[in-house]
């Protein structure tokens, strides 16, 4: 097998032209997830494992149903390094600064912020509540 700079970064080994049954297995998104990745790396920047993305989603007290819900979810951002992240969170409006009650997501990319999608089936969730005045010491 080759061995490549990149192999030694992610731990990953290109097959060798006369492995066609590895290199066929490789999907596209793997592909570029790879490509991604070679990018960053030369970019000098640290990658995270995962896409990310932060959702706003402003509610509207008394009413629940999931067409409203589902409306009410807007994409703010996303990122795939550690400097990514920052610069998301330095430009982030601040808690206290938001309407009341606003909720801020953080989903890894391709999973839909719904109980339903299947990578949320046996997941959980981590609620932080604060009273208005302790949110910007936070």
């Amino acid at each position: 097998m080759e061995h490549t700079e990149e192999a030694d970064i992610k731990g990953y080994v290109s097959p060798s032209p006369t492995d066609t049954t590895e290199a066929a297995a490789e999907t596209e998104s793997d592909v570029v997830e790879r490509d991604r990745y070679s990018r960053v790396i030369k970019a000098g920047l640290h990658p995270l494992k995962h896409k990310f993305v932060f959702w706003y989603s402003r509610r509207t007290p008394g009413v629940r149903s999931q067409t409203s819900y589902e409306d009410n979810i807007k994409k703010i951002v996303e990122f795939s390094t550690v400097e990514g992240f920052w610069v998301c969170y330095c430009h982030l409006a601040r808690p206290a600064s938001l309407p009341s009650p606003t909720d801020v997501h953080l989903f890894k990319e391709g999973i839909r912020l719904l109980w339903e999608d299947a990578a949320n089936r046996n997941g959980g969730k981590w609620i932080l509540q604060f009273k208005k005045v302790v949110l910007g010491k936070i």
